[in-house]
């Protein structure tokens, strides 16, 4: 659990600094994704095929 806070308080940290007026979404979809991706981990909120779980 430690491992996952630290990690969505990174994410958090980053789009502070992303996140300006006039941003599109897609863009912070696209860092959150790529974020996952370098770190090994299973965004399943956004949908991952064979889950291990739904998520609603």
């Amino acid at each position: 659990m430690d491992r996952a806070g630290d990690f969505l308080a990174s994410i958090h940290t980053g789009l502070r600094d992303l996140i300006k007026p006039g941003l599109d979404m897609w863009e912070v979809e696209e860092y959150v994704r790529r974020r996952c991706k370098e770190a090994k981990v299973l965004p399943l909120q956004i949908g991952v095929d064979d889950a291990i779980m739904d998520y609603p």
